[in-house]
């Protein structure tokens, strides 16, 4: 998944980008470009997440948030819950059952 962290003027620098889950402690992120990706490594947990970016220009300083859910089930799977702009899906870690050495377990997840 990917936010947009824009600044205005010219002169206006992304300082830091942190994220922090259910309002606990906020991890500060190795990149705070323009394109800001969060993997499901780092969206680890189900539930809500808030990306907050910390923005100056010169000796003024502003910040801008954006709170978000992770559910770990995908839209289909789903019942009661009309996902909306601001929730998000990935699996779980799934661990295979298969215990000979000729069993393959693979997944395949498309995204129209």
């Amino acid at each position: 998944m990917s936010f947009e962290a824009q600044c205005a003027p010219e002169d206006c620098t992304l300082d830091t980008c942190t994220l922090s889950f259910e309002g606990g402690e906020a991890v500060e992120l190795e990149s705070c470009a323009e394109t800001i990706e969060l993997t499901t490594a780092e969206l680890n947990a189900e539930g809500s997440w808030t990306l907050t970016v910390n923005a100056s220009l010169d000796e003024q300083t502003e910040s801008a948030s954006s709170t978000f859910d992770v559910r770990y089930a995908f839209d289909a799977g789903i019942e009661g819950l009309t996902p909306g702009p601001q929730t998000f899906s990935h699996p779980p870690e799934l661990t295979s059952f298969c215990t000979r050495e000729d069993c393959e377990l693979t997944i395949t997840c498309t995204d129209a």
